[in-house]
């Protein structure tokens, strides 16, 4: 972490980051679309 202050980088808090990450549903909906490009690049090789 120390490094990190070099380059005036500050940590994010819990609250932050699932704001930016989208928090449950974000990572759900990144999960169903991950899923549904999986099953139609499946699909195409077959």
């Amino acid at each position: 972490m120390k490094n990190l202050e070099n380059f005036r980088v500050k940590e994010l808090s819990i609250q932050e980051q699932k704001s930016i990450d989208g928090g449950f549903w974000g990572a759900l909906f990144a999960f169903v679309v991950g899923a549904a490009i999986a099953i139609i690049g499946k699909a195409l090789n077959n």
